[in-house]
């Protein structure tokens, strides 16, 4: 699900994590790195029991922010993450 170039965004935002970074490839962050993740998640809510599902969020934020709430330094984080959470 991940293209090569979603390893060589990551590798960019490890080498210059920064707010500016991130706005100068938002689209293709979106596009190859943040959308496969939610498509992950997707794949594993389908396979999941509805016992579960009823007590979880499994669509509102379940995927992390790149950018840090740094209080204006301008800081990125060179990963993502997701989890479900309790309602």
């Amino acid at each position: 699900m991940f293209t090569e170039n979603a390893f060589a965004l990551l590798e960019g935002l490890s080498a210059s994590p920064t707010k500016a970074f991130y706005e100068q490839h938002k689209n293709e962050i979106v596009a190859d790195i943040q959308n496969p993740l939610r498509g992950i998640f997707q794949l594993v809510q389908q396979r999941m029991p509805e016992s579960i599902l009823c007590t979880l969020e499994t669509e509102k934020r379940i995927l992390s922010n790149i950018l840090k709430n740094d209080y204006g330094k301008g800081g990125a984080y060179d990963f993502l993450w997701g989890a479900f959470y309790p309602k």
